[in-house]
């Protein structure tokens, strides 16, 4: 496609987007706020301040509807781009024109599954680890356009360089490296009873580990629906979450 056709595409699309949005819109004239609220986040990103403002939103608002849809952060970014999207949860690079606020802290570690053979193993070093295979999440791409402290970890400790397998999902992502299909950066407060029963153990380095942020995002120049804004609004002076589990090793 030349520069031309794609700068028209991308107009098009936008346009489109506005147009599927026209019935959402124009609902809610009345007293009562009607409308749908899309939400596209990645996986597995809990958030109690996000549950308990939800529950009050739907008490004062019964009549609005909601989807939340499970996307990679890339996905998550151009939904809410495009419109399709009213609100995004994510991590990674956010474009300067979207709106982002910070809304958790995730720790990660480097594990490996009962099969490896540094399982049970304290003191290790980042040595013991070249040339294993890895298992990364879809974003955790070595040079990628949405690349966090996790895959700067694995860059500074030239580890994990053969992604044998990816997921956007983190439940399959802990699933693969607990099968010993490769070691990999997991948040630990999500992995701690895998620990704690034998499935998981953790890999250097043990210091310097990675603390992926992740954000409310919104675009501004979207066309929101009386529901969308409503929403938006009830989500503004989240304060940031950060979640706290300790590492195996000091």
């Amino acid at each position: 496609m030349t520069e031309a056709g794609e700068r028209l595409y991308r107009q098009a699309r936008d346009i489109f987007a506005a147009v599927v949005r026209l019935p959402d819109t124009l609902e809610g004239a009345g007293a009562d706020i009607t409308g749908h609220v899309s939400v596209h986040a990645v996986s597995h990103v809990h958030h109690p301040g996000w549950d308990e403002r939800t529950a009050r939103f739907f008490t004062a608002h019964p009549k609005v509807t909601m989807n939340v849809t499970i996307e990679t952060t890339a996905d998550v970014i151009s939904s809410v781009e495009r419109g399709i999207a009213s609100i995004g949860i994510c991590d990674g690079i956010i474009p300067d024109h979207l709106a982002k606020v910070p809304y958790k802290l995730e720790r990660y570690a480097l594990y490996c599954g009962a099969g490896h053979r540094l399982f049970g193993v304290e003191g290790a070093s980042l040595n013991d680890l070249r040339g294993d295979p890895y298992v990364a999440f879809t974003a955790d791409v070595l040079g990628g356009q949405h690349m966090n402290a996790v895959t700067a970890v694995r860059a500074v400790g030239s580890f994990g360089q053969e992604v044998r397998a990816v997921s956007s999902h983190v439940e399959e992502v802990i699933r693969m490296v607990a099968a010993n299909i490769g070691i990999g950066m997991l948040p630990n407060h999500l992995v701690r009873p895998w620990v704690e029963t034998g499935r998981l153990w953790q890999l250097p380095p043990y210091g310097s580990l990675p603390v992926s942020e992740v954000f409310l995002i919104s675009n501004p120049n979207a066309m929101l629906n009386p529901a969308e804004q409503a929403f938006v609004a009830a989500m503004d002076g989240l304060e940031l979450f950060e979640d706290e589990a300790p590492h195996q090793f000091a």
